[in-house]
């Protein structure tokens, strides 16, 4: 093969059948494998982050591979949503443009991230610093630190948020102190639980041994009147 046929083997800019002179020889280097994980549709910023590292790991930069990688990646339903695109593909980067329309079909509006950030989110059984994660990210470029240091301690417990809120920390800082707080919050609610069978055990053995004890005194009584009653009739 001659050096020219080499060098054009390359065309569309990956990596695959890359001809590479080493002492007059040339040697074919054949792609790295890529893969991909299924859409993510509730998080497609972040799939985007993830799946385009993986082009950059496996040397892919052809905007035609990415295109049909990604193809690939797509469950039914949402093929539905960009079918156009699949049918008839632009000319020109038609990756760029089935990233941008699904960004466009998929991710959260504004007005959604604003309402979680107000009204949806809550603790439930997270650490404070992934509920405080989810917050930042949903709060990119729509509201300053401090008014998200707020909405964040107001969806700790009343013990936490007192004392992170008088705190100057940073809130990297404060996520650390509220995971550390809310830990222990679970080790003390943990054995109160497994404290809390035995107690209530040992308290209905006592409570049965009082009723028992009151059943004997009964009968011995009603014994005793019933004995007074017949010494009575027989008078």
């Amino acid at each position: 093969m001659s050096e020219k046929e080499g060098k054009s083997g390359n065309s569309d800019g990956d990596s695959e059948n890359l001809k590479t002179p080493q002492d007059g020889n040339f040697f074919s280097c054949s792609r790295i494998a890529v893969r991909v994980p299924a859409f993510w549709a509730n998080n497609v910023k972040l799939y985007f982050a993830q799946i385009e590292a993986n082009f950059r790991i496996a040397g892919i930069v052809s905007e035609q591979t990415k295109f049909d990688t990604l193809v690939a990646a797509l469950d039914p339903q949402t093929l539905t949503h960009v079918s156009d695109l699949l049918y008839t593909p632009p000319k020109d980067n038609p990756y760029t443009a089935l990233k941008n329309r699904l960004l466009s079909e998929f991710e959260v509006s504004q007005n959604k991230k604003v309402r979680a950030l107000l009204e949806d989110l809550d603790l439930g059984d997270r650490k404070p610093c992934l509920l405080l994660r989810q917050m930042q990210e949903l709060s990119e470029g729509l509201v300053d630190d401090a008014l998200l240091k707020n909405l964040w301690l107001n969806r700790l417990p009343v013990n936490i948020r007192a004392i992170l809120s008088i705190s100057s920390e940073s809130l990297s800082k404060l996520a650390e102190m509220a995971d550390r707080m809310h830990e222990y919050n679970l080790g003390e609610v943990a054995a109160v639980k497994a404290s809390k069978p035995e107690y209530c055990t040992s308290e209905l053995k006592e409570m049965k041994l009082q009723i028992s004890e009151l059943s004997k005194q009964i009968e011995t009584l009603n014994a005793r009147f019933a004995s007074l009653n017949a010494k009575k009739r027989h008078s």
